[in-house]
């Protein structure tokens, strides 16, 4: 494919050694991806950002990563020219979707490949960062340059469009992300993660917060002062920056701002009064603007939500979210072309002018069960027979981006609506009563928890609640078991209309009295940046293993495997690996394991 051999001329260029090389020539064809990774796909990182999805693939799924290779093949000059632009419009909007979907579809192959060539196509932009307006003015500080419109005075030639700025750096922070989660990988993957994050703290913000008087809150925060622009696709972009700076190095100031805007970009969306399962929300962060975002806009925003659910991030993450994000796109701006689909409304509120494109939003199939979103993406293909020469094709990169959305759609839906169990714990508490604690992941209306104690030879199941527990955060009941039993186990099933599944399991060994055998008390502090103390107490003398794991249930770290004495009990982890490296922010599981007793708390 001319694809692969501008990968190797690229890599020459960049000085890629033989493995670089050897990788760009092994690129496979869609047939041959069937046999890669077996076991699972890789996801973005260590924790579970992309597909759960056992090989081989579906034939819908071969067609997808077919239509993914041909639109890069047809693109690759095109978009190579637009990463060496040194255009922060370019760099940001059309350079930052195609660099989304390659690492989309990353996600959801884990096919080194694809990160190969967003390696490639950062290393041009990297090319192009200068430290001089085109009047000559100088700084210290590198950056690409506004030069979108020659006409436009007061950012042509500059570093100071608050909007493409802040879409520009918020791209830059997922490829520092993104290389950093893989860095024991490559050693050019790490060179990539240490630069493009240097270049974000000491470069790109240290010039804002020295324009701001060395207010770093202002330039976050002030409207017009820096990089803010209040507007929702570029807010989402500082979201998006806080949020992977934050990951890096676990910086509170940063967690801070991530938390900020995520609240703001809540708050800016309301349920849309004519489509009551879809949203509508504000161009600016103010529903009561009631100017609503125009649809190419809010694919910058779009892109965020989608990659934000991928992270596990609180709102959306839950299915129900994502299910009125794909009715935005399926029952309100889509519609309004029919029949025929050549245009649609450019509007979320279903009104303004109309041009037809797909962007992001075919990606929320995954929670559209009527298809609607999927077909329309097949129909906007256009396929590699009428593709430009030359590598120049932007009908061949618009359908790298909506394939690279389809493909990640087909793997998650599967997973969409299974409900698991983020936590399940019982607790012996003083008296002989015991404190079930659990706690869903995010689940569709009409789903609820029902928890039962199994007798002493599991022949019997005693329900505890009669009417199933519904609701998100952490739910509790308290059992009182007959006398003498031990250990005492129980089971926590999801139940719907018509169905009930058990996805928990907990045994409870109790000592004399009533009192636990082992108790794990909540780790301090929680959250966390640097480090937690996890603190136990055992009633009599164990052999103690303590294990970190991710919400899939893999093991990050083990911290302790040892025969204890009865007390209390100290360990501390620093958020870092097996191998020493630190884990991205999120969600993991404290396990302690003292004999036959299991207990976990999530930090």
């Amino acid at each position: 494919m001319r694809f692969v051999a501008r990968v190797l001329a690229l890599l020459v260029l960049l000085g890629g050694g033989p493995l670089a090389l050897a990788r760009a020539a092994a690129l496979p064809d869609p047939a041959a991806l069937a046999s890669m990774r077996a076991a699972q796909r890789l996801p973005l990182d260590a924790a579970p950002l992309g597909a759960r999805h056992a090989l081989p693939w579906t034939p819908a799924e071969s067609l997808w990563v077919s239509r993914l290779v041909a639109g890069m093949d047809a693109s690759s000059t095109l978009v190579d020219n637009t990463m060496l632009s040194g255009d922060v419009y370019q760099i940001g909007r059309d350079g930052g979707n195609y660099v989304e979907a390659l690492l989309m579809a990353f996600r959801a192959t884990g096919d080194y490949q694809f990160l190969d060539r967003v390696l490639e196509l950062t290393e041009l932009a990297r090319t192009k960062l200068v430290d001089a307006w085109l009047d000559g003015t100088t700084d210290g500080f590198t950056d690409w340059l506004w030069l979108a419109d020659p006409t436009n005075t007061t950012f042509y030639g500059k570093d100071t469009n608050w909007l493409d700025e802040s879409i520009a750096s918020g791209n830059v922070a997922l490829w520092a992300y993104a290389f950093q989660q893989n860095r024991a990988k490559d050693s050019r993957y790490a060179a990539a993660a240490d630069f493009w994050r240097g270049w974000l703290e000491s470069q790109f913000l240290a010039k804002w917060y020295q324009r701001c008087g060395g207010d770093s809150l202002a330039a976050w925060n002030t409207p017009y002062a820096a990089f803010y622009k209040p507007d929702t696709e570029p807010r989402s972009a500082n979201w998006r920056l806080a949020y992977y700076l934050w990951s890096m190095g676990g910086n509170s100031f940063y967690w801070a701002r991530a938390t900020q805007i995520l609240n703001q970009l809540v708050n800016a969306q309301v349920v849309n009064p004519n489509h009551p399962t879809a949203y509508r929300w504000a161009k600016e962060l103010d529903p009561s603007t009631l100017d609503w975002q125009l649809v190419n806009y809010a694919n910058y925003y779009m892109r965020v939500v989608f990659e934000m659910n991928l992270e596990g991030q609180p709102t959306f993450s839950a299915p129900g979210t994502m299910k009125y994000f794909a009715s935005t796109f399926r029952d309100v701006v889509y519609p309004n072309s029919l029949p025929g689909l050549t245009s649609c409304a450019n509007d979320v509120n279903g009104g303004g002018s109309r041009t037809y494109a797909l962007y992001a939003f075919n990606g929320f199939s995954a929670w559209d069960s009527t298809g609607f979103l999927m077909n329309l993406a097949n129909q906007s293909i256009t396929g590699a027979g009428n593709y430009a020469g030359g590598g120049l094709s932007k009908a061949g990169r618009d359908d790298m981006f909506i394939s690279a959305y389809a493909l990640m759609a087909l793997v998650l839906a599967p997973n969409v609506t299974a409900v698991r169990a983020l936590t399940f714990t019982a607790t012996p508490q003083a008296g002989g009563t015991i404190r079930i604690d659990w706690e869903l992941s995010p689940a569709a209306p009409g789903t609820g928890a029902v928890v039962y104690r199994l007798s002493a030879d599991e022949s019997q199941r005693t329900r505890l609640n009669a009417v199933p527990i519904e609701g998100a955060g952490p739910q509790a009941l308290v059992d009182t078991p007959p006398a003498g039993t031990d250990p005492l186990t129980y089971e926590l099933a999801a139940v719907t209309a018509d169905s009930e599944t058990v996805i928990g399991r907990v045994v409870v060994p109790r000592g004399p009295g009533g009192r636990p055998r082992l108790l794990l008390h909540p780790s301090r502090p929680n959250p966390f940046a640097t480090s937690t103390t996890i603190s136990y107490e055992l009633a009599s003398a164990a052999r103690v293993r303590i294990e970190i794991r991710d919400p899939a249930g893999r093991l990050v770290r083990t911290l302790a495997d040892d025969d204890l004495p009865p007390g209390r009990h100290d360990a501390a982890w620093d958020g870092r690996d097996a191998r020493g490296a630190d884990v991205p922010g999120g969600l993991y599981f404290v396990v302690v394991k003292a004999g036959p007793e299991r207990a976990t708390a999530r930090v």
